[in-house]
């Protein structure tokens, strides 16, 4: 989860608002049972995966040729 986390540029926070779920009921879930639903888990990676595949395109301000 918590690579994924960061592939995304989200935090246990925000992962906790995206489910709608309080972010201690989300810690408590992931301690007590090693991971998340299945269905949730299956969402985060494949966040996740479109992150690594179609990474954000670069700022037009990056290809600026202005000094």
């Amino acid at each position: 989860m918590t690579s994924a986390l960061m592939t995304i540029g989200r935090s246990e926070r925000t992962l906790a608002e995206r489910l709608g779920e309080h972010r201690t009921a989300l810690r408590r879930l992931i301690e007590e049972q090693g991971h998340l639903p299945e269905r949730q888990s299956r969402w985060l990676e494949a966040l996740a995966d479109g992150h690594r595949d179609l990474p954000r395109p670069l700022s037009p301000i990056c290809y600026s040729s202005d000094p």
